[in-house]
């Protein structure tokens, strides 16, 4: 049998366990769009022989179900960290530096504006 029979039946490989993704030809972190163009390609590759398409499917499906579980228990990481809107939000909340300052030093101290640093950074 093929890698993709012998792990659709949940049967061993020789040296231990058959990784689905591997044999679909994906990263495990790959998103469902990766894994349908890759399900179609080994379909197309395989469409003369109806039970190979059925242990596709099957393999497909527990792929689907192993991101799913992840997904459920939060194993499975976002590819986008911060989206720009989440960090101009975070960025909003933030509090004014001089208000971390003791009291006494806030009056005392004064902090450079915003673009200071911008207008400094294109001197150097």
């Amino acid at each position: 049998l093929c890698p993709v029979c012998l792990a659709a039946t949940g049967a061993q490989s020789p040296g231990g366990g058959q990784n689905l993704y591997r044999m679909f030809g994906i990263a495990e972190d790959a998103d469902y769009d990766e894994i349908m163009k890759a399900y179609e390609s080994l379909c197309s590759k395989y469409a003369d022989n109806k039970k190979q398409l059925i242990k596709l499917e099957v393999a497909k499906d527990r792929i689907l179900e192993d991101r799913l579980r992840r997904r459920m228990t939060g194993t499975l990481q976002s590819g986008v960290v911060e989206s720009a809107w989440d960090k101009a939000q975070r960025m909003k909340k933030r509090k004014p530096l001089n208000e971390y300052l003791p009291g006494w030093m806030q009056n005392f101290v004064e902090l450079p504006k915003g673009d200071f640093g911008m207008n400094m950074g294109i001197l150097f």
